[in-house]
């Protein structure tokens, strides 16, 4: 019986636009449109913003085919603008421009909300809950308010008045 594999934290599927897939890819041939699945299967798998960055032996490898051929289906992806495809030190680089577009996307996003977050205070009284005490000292519970109290100016001055006034009446 084969060992199950831990979760390794991503996610088990991926939104795969079909309907574009088959508008960009019904005018090629299967060897192709095989070719550039598995690429877009490796570029998804790698999560490395809509790209890989291989050998040739790799990418042949992930297209499951010969080096020849692995060269002549890049420069085929390359010059009917499927992908961008560039090579650098001996490395080519395979970038889907919506997985890049979508990966840019998240991070400005991700970016955005840690700001964001980062500027607003916390209005809501933290206290620690000991309703069920423990003899382990490896769990704390916190609880947050749901309902932050606030109070309007003239409670805030009727208080601060009743204050001045004991303290004249203590003198």
């Amino acid at each position: 019986m084969a060992k199950l594999k831990k979760n390794t934290g991503k996610a088990p599927s991926v939104q795969f636009y079909y309907k574009d897939f088959w508008a960009d890819m019904k005018e090629h041939g299967p060897e192709i449109v095989g070719a550039w699945m598995l690429i877009l299967c490796k570029i998804w798998h790698e999560n490395d913003m809509g790209q890989i960055t291989k050998s040739i032996d790799q990418i042949a490898k992930i297209m499951q085919t010969t080096l020849e051929d692995a060269n002549r289906i890049l420069f085929y992806i390359q010059s009917e603008n499927i992908a961008e495809v560039t090579e650098s030190n001996g490395k080519i680089t395979v970038v889907n421009r919506r997985a890049k577009r979508d990966a840019k996307l998240l991070e400005n996003n991700r970016l955005r909300q840690t700001a964001f977050k980062s500027k607003q205070k916390s209005n809501a009284e933290v206290t620690s809950e000991s309703a069920n005490p423990s003899s382990s000292s490896s769990t704390s519970v916190i609880k947050y308010n749901k309902k932050p109290t606030y109070k309007s100016i003239n409670e805030i001055i009727e208080e601060e008045h009743q204050e001045r006034m004991r303290n004249i009446n203590s003198e």
